[in-house]
């Protein structure tokens, strides 16, 4: 069988086949490591067949994994360094991925692994975070708790933000090295997606801050009649308008709205502070066609999305 080996498993007959490359160790272990580091190993790879070898390629199954051998030519029973690396970026937990060798003698593979946190020797759960979806005018708040997992004396020590409408109240809790963070979002936070920062201050010398991300979604209360805005059906090359009304519209400014491949005119506001637009395309082509009515506090902030739909009819 030529070194071919036979397993049965029940009804089912599987040939297995040892490549004729060896590696020591048969797989690459880097443990555990933080985000965006870039970690190395070496492997040695001997030729166990009873002729010369020519390697030809190392492939990865991901860019952020990579290996080359140091000789080409392997005479029998020879070996060489491969030099194994991989960039953590931003993945976390159980990593797995695979370097295949391509020979003259045809392909191994080789597994490495590696757990990736996003730091370290921390534990910081969740990371990144996300406060609920809570509308404006209302609070909103999660907890992250950080935890050191080595043997030193080192915890967290405190706990801020980057947003003045977002609160970080650390807690060290007793027989742990490390405690809880109540992250609490104001009602003074405006209304969009939010990307903030916190930052755990602790006394590690390898690590004096745990800078993460903390997403705040906000909606406005604010609602848009009707909803969708389905705008009369014209001709094609033919103006179509729709009256809208926005009510419940609390930012300090008038909406700012925009619709790509249309126009959006303010009509004014009515008595009770709702705001009046007219909505209007100019359709060049026959059949139906939806575009995105967007509403903002300025021309940088998306507050509001509602769907325009418009049939058109031929000329």
């Amino acid at each position: 069988m030529n070194g071919r080996p036979i397993f049965c498993v029940g009804l089912l007959t599987v040939a297995a086949w040892a490549g004729p490359l060896k590696f020591e160790p048969a797989e690459v272990n880097f443990g555990t490591k933080g985000q965006n580091l870039h970690v190395e190993s070496e492997v040695k790879m001997t030729n166990t067949s009873n002729q010369e070898i020519q390697i030809l390629s190392v492939a990865s199954d991901c860019a952020c994994t990579a290996g080359e051998a140091q000789q080409k030519k392997l005479a029998p029973g020879e070996s060489t360094i491969l030099p194994v690396s991989m960039d953590t970026r931003l993945y976390q937990g159980q990593i797995t991925r695979r370097l295949t060798v391509f020979s003259s003698a045809g392909s191994d593979e080789l597994r490495v692994n590696v757990m990736i946190r996003a730091f370290e020797n921390w534990e910081v759960v969740p990371t990144p975070a996300m406060l609920p979806t809570s509308f404006r005018n209302q609070e909103a708040s999660t907890v992250v708790n950080a935890s050191y997992l080595g043997t030193e004396d080192i915890t967290v020590l405190g706990a801020t933000t980057d947003q003045p409408w977002l609160r970080a109240e650390f807690n060290l809790e007793q027989g742990r090295k490390g405690g809880r963070v109540l992250l609490r979002k104001l009602a003074a936070a405006p209304a969009g997606t939010h990307q903030a920062q916190l930052t755990l201050k602790t006394n590690d010398p390898k690590l004096p801050q745990l800078v993460m991300k903390v997403f705040v979604p906000v909606v406005s209360a604010a609602k848009v009649a009707p909803n969708p805005i389905i705008l009369p059906t014209v001709k094609a090359g033919t103006m179509t308008t729709r009256e809208i009304v926005i009510s419940g519209w609390e930012e300090t400014t008038a909406p700012f709205a925009k619709l790509p491949m249309g126009s959006v005119e303010a009509k004014g506001r009515q008595p009770n502070g709702d705001y009046v637009f007219a909505v209007s395309m100019t359709p060049a082509t026959a059949g139906m066609s939806t575009q995105m009515l967007q509403l903002g506090a300025d021309a940088n902030t998306v507050l509001i999305e509602v769907p325009v739909i418009l049939k058109t009819d031929a000329k």
